[in-house]
């Protein structure tokens, strides 16, 4: 079977501004694909989730190194992996 699937916007890398690019993109209603080398990124690791499920952390509360940096990593992953959590809730 072929298939092609056409996008608005692609997006290389997915570390914390290729995510981040990839929120604001989508947010303007626009096709999106993120392409990233093979499990290499740590945003594919970092799910951030708690031992509360639907619950996720980031930035200072989960520790050393206090960095905006890590931060705003931390924060895109908890925000795709509670945007998946919310939508598997409502299938």
């Amino acid at each position: 079977m072929n298939t092609t699937q056409h996008y608005d916007v692609v997006i290389l890398g997915t570390g914390p501004a290729g995510l981040q690019a990839a929120i604001h993109a989508s947010r303007k209603k626009v096709s999106v694909l993120v392409l990233s080398k093979e499990a290499k990124s740590s945003m594919y690791h970092a799910h951030q989730a708690t031992n509360i499920p639907g619950i996720y952390a980031a930035g200072d509360v989960c520790g050393p190194p206090w960095q905006v940096a890590k931060a705003v990593g931390e924060g895109c992953a908890a925000g795709i992996n509670a945007a998946v959590f919310a939508k598997k809730g409502r299938s």
